[in-house]
C-alpha cells in the first residue's frame, strides 16, 4: 500500500510557477521599499500581504517587483495569487 500511495502523490505534484510581469525602470526609493516588503514576506508566519494607499504613488509597480522576485526565490510560498482592485 505505501507504495501505491507513494505514486499517487508524486503523480499530482505540481511544478510551481511565476508569471512574470514587465515593469519599467525601477523609480529611486522604490529599492528600499522592495526590500522592507520582501523581508516582511519571507517572516515565519506570514501567508498574505496587502498594500493599500492614495493612487499614483507606486503600489502596483512594487507589487509587480515582489511578483517577478517570487521567480527567483519561493520563499516557502507555493501559489501566487494576483488580484488588482
Amino acid at each position: 500500500q505505501t507504495e501505491n500511495v507513494s505514486e499517487e502523490v508524486t503523480d499530482q505534484a505540481q511544478t510551481f510557477e511565476v508569471q512574470e510581469r514587465q515593469l519599467q525602470e525601477i523609480i529611486v526609493g522604490q529599492e528600499t521599499m522592495l526590500d522592507k516588503a520582501w523581508k516582511h514576506l519571507k517572516k515565519d508566519g506570514v501567508g498574505i500581504m496587502g498594500m493599500y494607499g492614495m493612487g499614483g504613488v507606486g503600489k502596483t509597480t512594487l507589487l509587480m517587483q515582489i511578483n517577478n522576485k517570487f521567480s527567483e526565490e519561493r520563499c516557502g510560498f507555493d501559489f501566487v495569487i494576483w488580484v488588482v482592485v
